[in-house]
């Protein structure tokens, strides 16, 4: 998948800032979800980007397929976007277990017109409903 010269790994972290969910109905659990975040990415050459995230689920009891959008701006002005899909894991107490595979969708600066793709696995670590703290480990090949 990847090169030394066009790797790329971070580590991200969000919060929720906004969203809402709504029952199903078909099953105790089974819910649908809207949700806004915000947080920061931790490169591995030390970089750190702001970023705003927009997620989309459909969980029973926290397991069930996700897919959500991030945008990154680094402190040159220059932005990157992924396109990211998987499943998450409840694991009990509100905590889930995520991974999947991300599309680079582009950007600006110096990564206009960028492309790629990769994975990522991560946690959310509370309930959903107190900020829902979460970490992903990222992992992509770019190619500009």
């Amino acid at each position: 998948m990847s090169t030394p010269s066009n790797a790329m790994r971070w580590r991200h972290t969000h919060h929720y800032v906004s969203g809402d969910t709504v029952e199903v109905g078909d099953a105790p659990g089974h819910v649908l979800g809207a949700i806004k975040g915000a947080g920061l990415g931790f490169f591995d050459n030390g970089e750190v980007a702001t970023h705003t995230i927009a997620i989309l689920h459909d969980f029973t009891e926290g397991t069930g397929p996700h897919s959500f959008y991030v945008a990154y701006a680094f402190e040159d002005g220059s932005t990157l976007n992924l396109r990211c899909q998987g499943h998450s894991t409840g694991q009990g107490g509100g905590r889930i277990a995520l991974a999947g595979s991300l599309e680079i969708s582009g950007g600006s600066g110096r990564f206009s017109g960028a492309r790629g793709d990769g994975r990522y696995a991560g946690r959310r670590l509370v309930p959903a409903g107190g900020g829902a703290e979460i970490y992903l480990d990222f992992d992509a090949a770019l190619q500009s």
